[in-house]
């Protein structure tokens, strides 16, 4: 049975991650303009999702200054919306392999 869960609107997407089994793994912005917050989910239940997860989570926070909150979302420091820089971001941190 399919899972529905209200996380924010998806912003970009990686179909099939090369570095972790195929799964899909997709960015969502929560709020709007003001002081968006941006998470980085899959569905997959596979063992070690969540390491993945936590790797592309940590490489956005060096590669784009953004700071992550205890609930693992993501934000940058001026609580702008930047959304094309946390694209970029995101799909930059889906390229890097966590055994490199």
């Amino acid at each position: 049975m399919g899972q529905t869960v209200d996380i924010g609107k998806r912003i970009e997407l990686v179909p099939m991650d090369p570095h972790f089994r195929d799964i899909t793994i997709a960015l969502y912005q929560q709020g709007q303009e003001e002081s968006p917050q941006f998470l980085v989910h899959s569905y997959s239940q596979m063992e070690g999702v969540q390491e993945r997860i936590q790797f592309a989570v940590d490489t956005m926070t060096h590669m784009g200054n953004l700071v992550e909150d205890t609930n693992g979302l993501l934000q940058f420091p001026c609580e702008a919306a930047h959304q094309l820089a946390c694209k970029r971001t995101f799909l930059e941190s889906c390229k890097l392999s966590p055994h490199d």
